[in-house]
């Protein structure tokens, strides 16, 4: 069974040891190569000290092991959990599994590379007949791709808690979240318990409502859990992602309660150059800047280098901050990624807990055109800038289908340019890639001319639906304008008003700065406001969806509530270069 597993795998059978692992595996011996191979891989560790009884027959829960340890699907980060329909405990005998498999055997039979002997037994002490050894094998090359990335994307969910809430962050869409039941338990565990049971509302226990786009949920419990008490959290719960086929998957994870402590919430996978890590509070930029306060190792604890951390835009505090890679991961990199005890809370200067996460990196993903922006002289387009969704390694930037210039990193500027306003240009990157993956065809965008030389429309754009999108927070991060007509793919400098229900303004134009150089608004008395959140006019315009996304700068936290939006004029331009009339519009986010 080793040497067909190792055979569908592809490994390595010539960079094998001189000295043999195993004492009953000699190298004159026909499996020298797959055995050694498959420990390498950690796909076998021996029936005991020095000894792999290569003679000795498989039984249906090594077989399940095996295989598992093949796709490295250890459950470092999550727990899988069983139950009567989708595990090992609808099998009269999943007592008889031994502890060391049973993971491994749950996995297999939830991914569906193994089912039981009958409706009702798993028989995991039996041997492995060849007939199954060969029916498994075909499932486990035929469905491996899929298994990986659905496994993955599990292994990637995170929960962290404070005293009276969880929170919960997955590494992509989902369309439903349940909690079946939250238990408190004090280490060690032979110490009384004070909070057996925590209890959630009823709205939680079944279904908590996503709207289809949520990657996070926070859920809060009662009573608190005490964390100076060494106190954890063991939380059941079922989620379903948005795409996919419908299924329901249930897990459990055991939680450590950071209590008022701030703490972090998760780390993510951005893409193959970026990992993201999301604070519970506002963090000091400086602290949370500093590469020192980052580590990531690979499997085999070796530091991967750090290009550098980026934060949210702000000068004081973030709740974001975003590790930069030297090299691009290739895809189904699993890593561990700790973050040191040394970041401050920028309001009082306590230290952020330390916290560690083992992910999965596997980005498939090749990066896109995520916004254009231009300059003109009022002829002609002197300059472009491409904006993309993660950063770039490589491409060439075609205007009109002539070479422009090289792609690479977040943002590529081509200067020195003299294309005519009035004519519609086209923008593309030719074999665009993040390092690990390759678009050959192009990345296209529009960019349409500048000006009406004809001056025949003189009608505004007007709008005729307003929708908002958010974030894996719930925080409101676009508002999404949809006109009557097509618009110019950029938008002129600008800012956005807005007015909560008490008539108080949340964000304005800049009209002055305090000591610090912070942006102040001023009152109709000229009296100073709070330092004041601007509104980010950076927009992505699809012209033949006739919509305006624009984005709300980090810092800014609406979640719901009924707003008064002004809308400056000239906010957008149609084809012909009429701008948009001021006008205010009501959102209820």
């Amino acid at each position: 069974m080793v040497k067909i597993l190792v055979m569908s795998l592809g490994l390595d059978t010539e960079s094998v040891p001189e000295k043999p692992t195993f004492d009953d595996v000699p190298k004159n011996h026909w499996a020298y190569r797959y055995v050694e191979a498959a420990y390498k891989e950690g796909i076998i560790n021996g029936v005991a000290s020095g000894l792999f009884a290569p003679d000795e027959k498989c039984t249906r829960e090594q077989l399940a092991k095996m295989f598992i340890n093949s796709m490295k699907l250890v459950q470092t980060a999550f727990s899988l959990e069983s139950d009567e329909q989708s595990g090992i405990e609808r099998f009269n005998d999943y007592g008889k599994i031994s502890g060391w498999a049973r993971d491994a055997v749950n996995l297999a039979v939830y991914c569906g590379i193994m089912k039981g002997t009958g409706s009702k037994t798993f028989s995991p002490a039996e041997y492995a007949t060849k007939e199954q050894m060969a029916v498994v094998t075909d499932r486990f090359i035929t469905e491996k791709v899929k298994i990986q990335e659905k496994l993955d994307a599990i292994s990637n969910i995170q929960v962290t808690g404070g005293q009276s809430s969880l929170y919960f962050a997955f590494p992509r869409p989902i369309e439903a979240l349940g909690i079946r039941s939250i238990s408190g338990q004090k280490t060690p565990s032979e110490h009384e318990v004070s909070n057996k049971n925590l209890d959630v509302s009823e709205s939680y226990r079944k279904w908590l409502a996503v709207d289809g786009e949520y990657v996070a949920a926070e859920v809060s419990f009662y009573p608190a859990v005490n964390s100076d008490n060494g106190e954890t959290c063991k939380v059941r719960f079922s989620f379903r992602f948005k795409e996919g086929n419908g299924e329901i998957i249930n897990c459990e994870r055991t939680v450590s309660i950071s209590g008022s402590d701030p703490f972090v919430k998760y780390v993510m996978p951005l893409n193959a150059n970026q990992i993201r890590v999301r604070f519970s509070d506002g963090a000091d930029v400086e602290s949370a800047k500093n590469p020192d306060n980052y580590a990531l190792l690979d499997e085999n604890g070796k530091p991967i280098p750090i290009g550098g951390i980026t934060v949210a835009n702000s000068k004081n505090d973030t709740k974001y901050a975003i590790i930069n890679l030297l090299e691009p991961l290739t895809k189904r990199t699993k890593i561990t990624v700790h973050v040191k005890e040394g970041i401050k809370l920028f309001s009082d200067g306590r230290i952020f807990l330390p916290y560690s996460s083992t992910i999965t990196v596997d980005d498939r993903t090749t990066p896109d055109i995520e916004q254009v922006k231009f300059t003109d002289d009022g002829k002609y387009i002197t300059s472009v800038s491409l904006m993309f969704n993660e950063p770039v390694a490589s491409g060439t930037v075609m205007i009109d289908n002539v070479p422009a210039g090289t792609a690479k990193g977040e943002i590529t500027t081509i200067s020195g340019l003299k294309l005519d306003g009035a004519s519609s240009h086209n923008i593309k990157v030719s074999n665009i890639s993040d390092g690990v993956n390759t678009n050959k065809s192009s990345t296209v965008k529009s960019m349409a001319q500048i000006y009406d030389p004809s001056g025949t429309d003189t009608v505004p754009p007007a709008i005729k639906n307003v929708a908002f999108t958010k974030d894996a927070d719930g925080r409101v991060d676009s508002i999404i304008l949809a006109y009557g007509e097509d618009l110019q793919p950029w938008v002129p400098s600008g800012h956005i008003t807005a007015f909560d229900s008490n008539h108080k303004p949340v964000y304005a134009e800049v009209q002055g700065t305090d000591e610090n150089g912070d942006p102040v608004l001023f009152d109709e008395n000229g009296k100073p406001v709070q330092p004041m959140k601007i509104f980010c006019v950076s927009t992505d315009i699809p012209g033949k969806d006739r919509k305006a996304i624009f984005r709300i700068a980090e810092g800014l936290d609406i979640y719901s509530g009924r707003y008064t939006i002004v809308l400056p004029k000239d906010l957008v331009v149609d084809l012909e270069y009429n701008g948009s009339e001021e006008e205010a519009i009501i959102i209820n986010f």
